[in-house]
């Protein structure tokens, strides 16, 4: 696959439903495009209020989350937990169980950058 520049416009693509309805979100980057082989995806999800997204891992992605609005928590199955809110980046290296919640009465928007750990 040759890469060449691309560019699109984030907000006008089409949003999805993700994680049993907790949320939505909008892939902006894949591993379908020609993008680098050590990016897998980037998407903008929105986390509704008083949602949570399942416990699930990576098995061989580290994920970056990048906080553009709201508050809530990522939550570690070691009982590990770290409060978020806009501006705040957690890194989450690959095969570390989490979830994250709103608990909050506003929604939780975020960008999601997994890449393989190759």
């Amino acid at each position: 696959m040759t890469r060449k520049p691309f560019k699109h416009h984030w907000p006008e693509l089409p949003q999805q439903e993700a994680h049993n309805s907790a949320g939505l979100r909008r892939l902006i980057l894949s591993d379908l495009q020609p993008i680098s082989s050590s990016l897998q995806a980037m998407t903008h999800g929105v986390l509704k209020p008083h949602s949570s997204l399942d416990w699930h891992l990576h098995e061989d992605k580290d994920e970056v989350i990048l906080v553009s609005s709201g508050s809530g928590l990522v939550k570690f199955d070691n009982n590990k937990e770290f409060d978020i809110k806009k501006g705040d980046v957690v890194y989450i290296p690959s095969g570390n169980r989490h979830k994250l919640e709103n608990p909050t009465e506003e929604p939780l928007e975020a960008f999601f950058f997994r890449v393989f750990d190759k």
